[in-house]
């Protein structure tokens, strides 16, 4: 008789080999976005263990950045939002303002997720895309 937790190991191995595209982006969203918030909830301890906790956000964004499809009309955009996130990680231990920092980065977390659990549901049909005009980069508008 399988365990609890194995069988929602095994729940979560059917997820990400039977996810759509954009359920697998959200859980990298949602994986990245909790790291940087146990990131930011280890400033003032330890320097190790808020860069150890901001590792998986860090892996999250130069992995989508690097995956980016450039082709998309809006990949660069994309592209340069994830390095932003990334960079901006990647500086955030080292600086007098590193709660800030990690406060930017969730917040383009949070809308990303917001505007991509909208596009999913259907909730967000730009306008743009009726017309065939260039639709926005504003996930959540």
């Amino acid at each position: 008789m399988a365990t609890s937790s194995e069988v929602l190991e095994q729940y979560r191995r059917e997820q990400v080999t039977m996810g759509s595209p954009e359920a697998l982006t959200l859980m990298l969203y949602e994986a990245a976005l909790k790291s940087v918030r146990k990131a930011k909830g280890c400033l003032g301890g330890k320097p190790i263990d808020v860069v150890t906790e901001a590792k998986m956000a860090l892996d999250v964004c130069i992995e989508l950045a690097d995956n980016v499809n450039l082709e998309h009309p809006h990949g660069q955009r994309m592209r340069d939002l994830y390095l932003y996130c990334w960079r901006t990680l990647l500086a955030a231990p080292g600086r007098p303002d590193a709660a800030e920092q990690f406060d930017a980065v969730d917040t383009v977390l949070t809308n990303l997720i917001a505007g991509l659990r909208a596009y999913t549901t259907g909730a967000a049909k730009p306008a743009a895309v009726e017309s065939k005009a260039p639709v926005s980069i504003d996930f959540v508008g």
